[in-house]
């Protein structure tokens, strides 16, 4: 829905990192965004279609070890902290 859509635009610029489970969602967001508004904020995929989905976009990804959620907060979690957005890694 728009409102929606507006409220994640409104609040885009305070986002350290998104993710992606699935192609359709790639789909979805780019039919609502610029590919631009990724440039500076990590972008995390779960599994090798969802990744490849971003790259025909032309958007580069992270992809945990393994296809789960625990994985990816894990990644990310390490990804952040790495580039000091966060303080600590548990």
């Amino acid at each position: 829905n728009k409102d929606s859509i507006n409220k994640i635009k409104e609040n885009f610029l305070s986002t350290d990192a998104i993710t992606f489970s699935s192609p359709s969602g790639v789909h979805v967001f780019m039919s609502n965004f610029e590919k631009e508004v990724l440039d500076k904020i990590t972008v995390a995929s779960i599994g090798h279609v969802t990744e490849r989905t971003l790259k025909e976009y032309g958007i580069s990804s992270i992809m945990p070890k393994e296809a789960t959620l625990n994985s990816m907060i894990e990644m990310l979690e390490e990804e952040l902290y790495k580039w000091n957005l966060i303080d600590t890694v548990d």
